[in-house]
């Protein structure tokens, strides 16, 4: 009994519908994980110290890619090794902002690890082979993706809204001042994250509370004097 298999495919977390999916599915995935501990060597010891766990790292998937064109012709390997290659720099949203980053990928497939957020560490293309024209029709792209913690996540620019706009979540002793300070390196310019989350109240923020954080020219337009050019 032949069943249908299940391809791998990876997508852009803030653009579902932007994905790549494997051609054929990668023979071997890696999956890395290490924790960190300290010793420190003293004469008290009568073999070895005892050591002091300090932390874990995120998991590291390595596996490679196989696009071919006589088995999948659309989108062309190019276009999806390009797009690949384009998922390593900052997005258009994002570079309008203090903390410019990548897109987040999510890896879906049936094998391990499910259901990883990351973001794309490395990408490294090898055409194989070419057709008459020298338009490549085969490759192998090798991908180091690494989990991406729940705090980078946050700073993702989010789908909606003016573009440049971010989350964050406020903390104890939060205050539209210090944010302002945090995000724009300018506490005057706490204006903006008023206007953009309805708040009345500048020095009290609800701990824990999800905050949209404008762009800086927002803030520095929002801060102007009335009648001062705005742009």
């Amino acid at each position: 009994m032949t069943g249908t298999v299940t391809k791998g495919v990876l997508t852009r977390a803030d653009r579902p519908q932007e994905t790549v999916e494997f051609g054929f599915n990668p023979q071997t995935l890696q999956v890395h994980k290490s924790s960190t501990w300290h010793a420190t060597p003293g004469p008290q010891h009568k073999q070895a110290p005892p050591p002091q766990f300090i932390g874990t790292s995120q998991r590291t998937v390595t596996m490679q890619a196989l696009f071919d064109a006589w088995s999948a012709p659309t989108p062309t390997v190019t276009e999806r090794v390009d797009r690949l290659l384009g998922w390593t720099c900052p997005t258009e949203q994002s570079r309008h902002t203090d903390r410019p980053q990548p897109p987040l990928i999510r890896l879906d497939w049936g094998g391990l690890p499910r259901d990883l957020t990351c973001y794309l560490r490395d990408v490294t293309a090898t055409y194989l082979l070419f057709d008459e024209h020298g338009t490549p029709t085969r490759a192998t792209v090798d991908l180091v993706l690494e989990e991406t913690p729940s705090s980078a996540r946050a700073q993702n620019p989010t789908s909606g809204g003016e573009p440049g706009t971010r989350q964050r979540t406020a903390v104890h002793g939060d205050t539209l001042s210090s944010l302002a300070q945090q995000e724009y390196g300018d506490p005057g310019l706490w204006r903006a994250l008023a206007d953009a989350n309805g708040i009345d109240d500048p020095m009290r923020l609800p701990a824990g509370g999800r905050l949209l954080v404008p762009p800086r020219a927002r803030a520095r337009a929002a801060a102007a004097p009335p009648g001062a050019p705005r742009g």
